[in-house]
């Protein structure tokens, strides 16, 4: 047990307590400094027995505050200097040891591990462990000797199962191991990022970046040390297991191995999709939502499906912009549908163009959308799928969206939307099977809810015709409607 690592964790809560406090005033110095506050204290206790702890517990603090901070240069300062000191520090500490002509080791264990890295010829007993580690690397080449086939793990490396396991990955399974293992660590801090960005509030979010800051300069410094690329730390990669990574027999039986890679493949092959909780869906029902996304067997399958999530790989679906999977089990899922919002369509030679309320044509159809408008009287150009629509007079889109927004506020169906060359605005209405003539788009809203309260009259009296509202003007005195049938005319 290391008392450092709560020390860590509760450290990052604190942080992460005080960002969100101040929200963007954490960019004043008065607010910020209670970071450095809180950080301080705890550093100088841990690094006074494990200096690397108490730098990472800095670092913690640095990476928090550099997300949560709008000025950058500060810490693109402070990062330019650490990277100078790291590349610079050990030709100038090598050639100050050599002029001076040190040789006796210092009492202080950092100290020596710092000579040791400077000057390994001369302070040979202090880089041995680094020394070795470097070997084991290098004799792994590109593939590695394979697995359990590593020799300096058998006493030439001190604690090789702790902090030097990562030379041992590299001299079993050479340069692509190393890289394996390195790609499942950025893999790891891309998810914990993912979860950030997605969190529902600034807490969450700088929880999630404090313990990616924390895994993250871990795993930079284990290697950084394996590779001699700073003095020895003792800090170990996050997640070892001495039963997984590294392996004391000197093999393990390759049909066990082959067998439980056929164990997990036909498991893999077997496991599908079975029950699909659909959301969102308006337009389709959920079967037809499941059918049109799981059209085969393999589409069920539930590696699959992770995959094609991992490489967003997706069908294109009719009026729908966009879909998501989301796995609950290895056989349950969430089917998000976002659909695509049409505010009309019009004919284009033998389909429907679907358009929405900024005139972009979203959908092509040769089948007829229930509630979508067919917009007449609008002269167009040639259409292209994803591009706004041709037309003369682009305010129309706004006078469109205005019309079918008030009639579905007032829930009335709507087959079509005319204009004529003075963008006077005709709609046919679906039930009953009247005309509405609205004039221009002034008043529309109060047009469209005059026309709410006599629908229930016109439908009573079950009446067919044509409905004039051009003369009626909310709030004045002298406006009119009329109701014009074949054989007569009524004023109402």
């Amino acid at each position: 047990f290391q008392p450092t690592e709560p020390a860590k964790i509760g450290l990052i809560f604190i942080i992460a307590y005080v960002i969100s406090k101040y929200g963007p005033e954490i960019n004043k110095w008065k607010n910020w400094k209670q970071v450095v506050l809180w950080t301080l204290p705890i550093a100088v206790l841990i690094g006074s027995q494990n200096i690397s702890s108490g730098f990472i517990v800095i670092m913690i603090a640095a990476i928090m505050l550099f997300v949560a901070m709008d000025n950058y240069k500060v810490f693109m300062g402070l990062l330019a200097l650490f990277l100078g000191a790291v590349l610079g520090l050990k030709p100038l500490l090598h050639q100050i040891i050599l002029t001076a002509g040190i040789t006796e080791r210092p009492e202080h264990y950092a100290l020596r591990r710092v000579f040791g890295w400077a000057a390994p010829e001369i302070f040979t007993t202090d880089a041995y462990q680094t020394q070795q580690a470097i070997y084991a690397i290098g004799s792994g080449g590109i593939f590695g000797h394979g697995l359990g086939d590593s020799l300096q793990k058998y006493g030439a490396i001190p604690e090789v199962q702790n902090d030097m396991i990562f030379s041992i990955v590299c001299e079993e399974f050479g340069f692509i191991g190393a890289m394996a293992i390195i790609i499942i660590y950025m893999y790891l801090l891309y998810r914990i990022y993912k979860i950030a960005v997605n969190a529902e509030d600034l807490l969450g979010s700088m929880l999630c970046t404090g313990v990616m800051a924390h895994i993250g300069m871990q795993v930079a410094l284990n290697i950084a040390v394996v590779t001699g690329i700073i003095p020895n730390t003792g800090v170990t990669l996050p997640f070892k297991q001495d039963d997984i990574i590294y392996i004391r027999k000197r093999k393990i039986k390759h049909w066990i191995i082959v067998l439980i890679f056929l164990v997990l493949v036909l498991a893999a092959v077997k496991t599908e999709i079975r029950t699909v909780n659909v959301i969102g869906n308006e337009r389709y029902t959920a079967e037809q939502a499941e059918s049109m996304v799981f059209d085969g067997r393999w589409d069920r399958n539930t590696l699959l499906c992770l995959v094609n999530n991992i490489r967003n790989k997706k069908k294109s679906l009719p009026f729908v912009a966009d879909y998501r999977i989301r796995l609950k089990s290895p056989v349950s899922c969430d089917l998000i549908i976002y659909e695509k919002d049409p505010v009309g369509c019009i004919k284009y030679m033998s389909s429907y163009m679907y358009f929405d309320g900024d005139g972009i044509v979203v959908e092509s159809s040769q089948e007829r959308l229930a509630g979508v408008p067919v917009i007449e009287g609008v002269e167009y150009g040639h259409i292209v799928l994803g591009e706004k629509l041709p037309v003369n007079n682009s305010l129309i889109f706004s006078d469109i969206l205005n019309v079918t927004q008030q009639m579905e506020l007032y829930e009335i169906g709507c087959d079509s939307i005319s204009f004529d060359e003075l963008m006077n605005i005709t709609v046919r209405l679906t039930e009953p099977e009247i005309t509405v003539e609205f004039g221009t788009n002034e008043d529309i809203s109060a047009k469209i809810s005059v026309l709410k309260d006599m629908l229930p009259g016109i439908t009573e009296r079950g009446r067919k015709g044509t409905l004039d509202l051009k003369n009626y003007k909310d709030g004045q005195s002298g406006s009119s409607s009329s109701f014009k049938l074949e054989d007569d005319t009524d004023t109402e």
